[in-house]
Formats: C-alpha cells, structure tokens, sequence
C-alpha cells in the first residue's frame, strides 16, 4: 500500500475532525512507527485513524511519544505495541487495545502506568486471551489484601537492586510507607516528590506519583536487622551490595522488604522467596 497517501489522508480527517489538529506531529509520529510497514492497508488505516483520535483529544502528546511506557497504557499500546505488530491486528482488535487504554485512564494514573511498564516489552503477546490476563492479574495482584507471610517462611539470597537515576534522575530515595500490601511509596530527600514502588510476582515496577497516597500500617512479620550490605529476618539474610549505610527499611506482609540508603539513589528489594 502506498504508505504516504493512507498518511495523508488520515491528516486530513484529522484537521477536520478536532479543533486543535497538530498535523506536523501526528505526521512526524505516523512517519517514524510506519517506516518499513507491510501491514494490510485495512490495519494501516485504522491505526492511524486511532493515532489522530489520541492526539486530537489530548490523550497523547508529544511526552507520550517520546516515553509511552511512562505516560499511560494507552500511549504504551498505541504508540509502541501496535506499530511493531500491526500485521496481526485487525481493526477490531485495535479498537479493543484502544479501549483497554481508555479503560485504564479511568484508573488512578500511577496504576495505568504499572499497567504500561507490565505489557510494555514484546514479552507479552498482543493475543486476546494473553494480554487482558496479564492486564487482570497484575490489578488483582495490586489491590488484593493478603495475610502476613510468617517469618520462619521467609528465605534469604540476593536482594534485588534498582537505581532510579535513569527513570528519575534528580530523585533521591528516602522514607518509605506501604500504602497496599505490594505497593510502597518513597518520597524525594530534597523535594515532595513520590515514586511508587510495585513489587508484583512478576517483578518490581516504579512510577512517579503526583497525588499523595495514603500510608498503612503494615502488619509484623518479625524484626527486620540491618547491617552494612544486607538485610535479615530471623534465619534468612538477604545480600544487598551497595547498601552501606541504611536509611529506612520497610516490610510488607506481602512477603517483601524494600530499603533505601543515605548515600543512593537506588533502592532493595529483598523478597521473601
């Protein structure tokens, strides 16, 4: 298919379909994801009907573009999932990842971003029945309440690390508080923003948070003892390099502990097995 006139003519619905057309974006945009495409003109044309009813409402922007798996599920499935696989997505199923995007913007913002950064990478299929489960089960992992995990059945090893100096790169980890069993917010040394860190099953998450979460307490499990480089509870003892100098160390009854240092900008997460 020629490409170039299924843009064209895709501006030009656009323009006139909202008010405040940004056509040098969207064609800037529809150019970049669509070099090299030999997707069906069928799927071509509904994506890029789709790209303009992102931008033309506002729910894309150009921070969308250029970090979607930062901004929102919408941006992440739009903007970086679909491009990459639109020989397999027909317009119906394009339209359902589309409301799957809108769906999560109804969400607390944070969340639809875990959401993002879950299905971002290829490692999770576009399929139906793949990508709506992992969607659930990492909703369900978050807002489920669980027992606390006794701490004769916790086990030791190798905590994970995670700098924040990429994602965030003037954020400095300092006091923690639970605020769902397997969500824990830490809030800038220097400043009152928040990062939540979401330690799922599948592997730990972290966003940025504007609106300020509410702390719970969180339930014993037993007395957590720090020393330079690692963590113990009772008889496990978690290994954390780079950890020389403890700041705070909360643990969830989710089966985790996460804790920051006075001189990093990274952060451990040990968990229980």
């Amino acid at each position: 298919m020629n490409v170039g006139a299924a843009i064209e003519a895709a501006d030009a619905r656009g323009r006139g379909r909202h008010a405040r057309w940004q056509s040098g974006l969207f064609r800037s945009v529809a150019e970049r994801l669509l070099v090299g495409s030999s997707a069906p003109s069928a799927h071509v044309e509904a994506w890029l009907d789709l790209l303009a009813e992102g931008l033309g409402r506002g729910a894309l922007d150009e921070r969308a573009v250029a970090e979607p798996a930062r901004h929102s599920l919408l941006a992440t499935l739009v903007l970086a999932r679909a491009p990459r696989a639109l020989g397999e997505l027909p317009p119906e199923r394009l339209a359902e990842l589309w409301n799957l995007g809108e769906g999560a913007a109804r969400s607390d913002a944070w969340v639809g971003r875990v959401l993002a950064q879950v299905v971002a990478d290829d490692a999770t299929p576009l399929a139906r029945d793949v990508l709506e489960g992992r969607l659930a089960e990492t909703l369900d992992a978050l807002g489920r309440d669980v027992d606390a995990l006794p701490a004769e059945r916790w086990r030791g090893g190798d905590a994970e690390v995670h700098s924040l100096r990429d994602a965030f790169p003037r954020f400095v980890p300092g006091r923690l508080r639970l605020v769902r069993p397997r969500v824990v917010v830490t809030t800038d040394r220097c400043s009152d923003a928040e990062v939540a860190i979401c330690v799922l099953p599948s592997g730990t998450v972290m966003t940025h948070t504007r609106a300020r979460m509410a702390g719970t307490s969180p339930a014993p499990v037993g007395p957590l003892a720090m020393s330079p480089g690692a963590l113990r509870l009772g008889d496990a003892r978690w290994r954390c390099p780079g950890a020389s100098a403890w700041q705070h160390v909360l643990c969830s009854p989710a089966g985790f502990a996460v804790g920051t240092a006075l001189d990093s900008q990274r952060l451990w997460v040990a968990r229980a097995s």
